[in-house]
């Protein structure tokens, strides 16, 4: 990862998430240009704040679906009345959207953008079939 220095000297990587550190890389590139350097890019993964926006907003979710009358066999499978919780909303409805759009099985893995695209999707869903609208933004604390 980037260090105060401009470099890690252990070869980790860099971490780059401003100007100054970008600034770094690239000196440190140009410090090192006669020698062989192997370069991978790596988006980051969802943010902590995305990570406590999609866990209130599948509570949420769950909460308006009760609030409904909904049940999880009344949105998505046929059989005994089970009530949705946060837990099943994430594993149940958001999961295999998720899994369709990126092929990731975990949220963790999303990246910020990958969280953004099931969202939309997800959201749309609930807003069109069952009246749901639930903002992800607000969760954020935006």
């Amino acid at each position: 990862m980037w260090t105060a220095k401009g470099y890690d000297t252990m070869g980790e990587g860099w971490d780059i998430r401003n100007p100054e550190q970008r600034a770094a890389l690239i000196q440190y590139i140009e410090d090192h240009k006669d020698e062989p350097i192997q370069f991978e890019v790596k988006r980051g993964t969802r943010t902590i704040r995305q990570n406590n926006a999609l866990y209130a907003y599948w509570r949420e979710v769950a909460e308006k679906m009760l609030a409904k009358g909904l049940d999880m066999r009344t949105v998505i499978k046929e059989g005994v009345p089970i009530d949705p919780t946060m837990e099943l909303v994430k594993h149940q409805m958001w999961t295999p959207v998720q899994v369709a759009l990126t092929g990731k099985k975990e949220s963790s893995a999303l990246t910020t953008a990958e969280v953004d695209q099931v969202y939309q999707r997800f959201s749309q869903f609930l807003a069109e079939r069952q009246g749901i609208n639930v903002t992800l933004g607000r969760l954020y604390g935006d």
